[in-house]
């Protein structure tokens, strides 16, 4: 999975710990769940899983849990700017 890259039609990685996990954390805490968007959460949670390759998502929180944290190792790889 990435994003467009800054310029240029190419794909940049995004972060599964910088993006995806805060975006589920978000979307499936009680503060959205209780307010009046409660009603979209499942919908919401549904369109972001039907954007993910599911074996892809599922070897990304297979790897969180084995490492220990949400720390993504590889952030500052890609993000430098040269």
């Amino acid at each position: 999975m990435g994003t467009p890259a800054q310029g240029g039609g190419g794909k940049q990685p995004t972060s599964f710990q910088r993006v995806i996990v805060p975006l589920l954390h978000m979307v499936s805490s009680p503060e959205v769940a209780n307010s009046p968007l409660g009603q979209l959460v499942n919908p919401i949670l549904a369109t972001i899983l039907d954007s993910l390759d599911f074996d892809a998502l599922r070897k990304c929180l297979e790897r969180l849990v084995n490492f220990g944290s949400i720390a993504d190792p590889n952030y500052g790889a890609w993000n430098k700017v040269s």
